[in-house]
């Protein structure tokens, strides 16, 4: 699926990546606005596999352990955007 000229893949990492890539190179409004286009319903938790955590079935294979790190590149890329959400709606007050 193409997003305002950036492809969504069906892992949801590489979407929390752009998001929080272009947090950092656009100026706040038209961030905002960005985001709005990219995930538009965003603030109703849609796509809902961007709030899904991946399951680690088994930590001793290396393999799907790696499966936590990207839990925690999720939770991070999510944690800075939603700080940026957070800010922008309290100017708008």
């Amino acid at each position: 699926m193409m997003r305002h000229g950036v492809r969504m893949h069906a892992s949801p990492i590489p979407g929390w990546l752009i998001a929080m890539s272009m947090q950092r190179v656009l100026p706040e409004a038209a961030f905002h606005d960005w985001l709005e286009g990219f995930l538009p319903h965003l603030d109703v938790g849609k796509p809902a596999v961007l709030f899904e955590p991946a399951i680690v079935s088994d930590r001793s294979d290396g393999k799907i352990a790696h499966l936590d790190g990207l839990n925690f590149s999720r939770a991070w890329c999510c944690q800075s955007i939603a700080t940026a959400v957070r800010m922008h709606h309290c100017k708008l007050d």
